[in-house]
């Protein structure tokens, strides 16, 4: 029975059918729920400095509002759900730093959606989901995206 779930969103509607799934899990089971977002690199590097007069970086804003948008996202989808924690990460691999905050957070789960991709753009791109069952440290639910069976 998996006790730490995580869940990595992207503010998809496809990432918020995993919030979903998590919470119905977590609603039977107990367990505890964190949402990660894996920020584009540099994203988590820059940071204010007391006392400087320029406005701050794009990448400090972009952080600052990802981090709203996941409280957001807890308040409107794991309201009445205890034991939700809200994390960013930065990453040059959405799937390698999915799967390494799963390793150092001692995960018994992923719960993650597959954007559905098919065909050459598959074959392109690849899929962040299948990347992260193949490094995962526990097991990866893969909750389908619409339209499959």
């Amino acid at each position: 029975m998996a006790k730490e779930i995580l869940v990595p969103v992207d503010f998809s509607e496809l990432s918020l059918r995993a919030v979903d799934e998590a919470r119905v899990l977590a609603a039977d089971t107990g367990a505890h729920i964190t949402l990660v977002h894996v920020l584009a690199p540099g994203a988590a590097r820059k940071s204010l400095i007391p006392g400087r007069s320029k406005p701050p970086p794009a990448e400090v804003m972009e952080a600052h509002d990802e981090g709203d948008a996941l409280k957001r996202l807890r308040s409107e989808h794991l309201d009445g759900i205890e034991g939700v924690t809200l994390q960013l990460v930065a990453g040059e691999s959405a799937a390698e730093a999915i799967a390494e905050h799963a390793r150092a957070l001692s995960m018994d789960m992923i719960v993650m959606t597959t954007h559905g991709r098919s065909g050459i753009t598959h074959a392109l791109l690849g899929s962040v989901a299948e990347q992260v069952i193949r490094h995962a440290p526990c097991p990866v639910l893969v909750v389908p995206h619409v339209g499959s069976p």
